[in-house]
């Protein structure tokens, strides 16, 4: 998954330098059917299916503190068992 906001590159393309590659979930299989958007605040939200758990789950970026994710620039939740 993608980590926010600058940095490095994920892809050769024009805007990769300001996009910066994570795990930001490392358990179960996670990534499929993903889906990205940007708040109002321009927040960046992903959300995507655990197909171990048969879960859909959701990342917000929040900076520092996030919980349930395998950083904490990111909060992980399910929202749908």
């Amino acid at each position: 998954m993608i980590d926010w906001p600058t940095g490095g590159g994920c892809a050769n393309d024009a805007f990769a330098a300001a996009w910066v590659c994570s795990d930001i979930v490392t358990s179960g299989g996670v990534g499929r059917q993903s889906s990205m958007a940007l708040d109002n605040s321009g927040v960046p939200w992903i959300a995507y299916i655990d197909s171990t758990n048969s879960d859909l789950e959701i990342a917000k970026y929040v900076g520092k503190g996030g919980t349930g994710c395998a950083v904490d620039s990111w909060d992980c939740s399910t929202i749908e068992s």
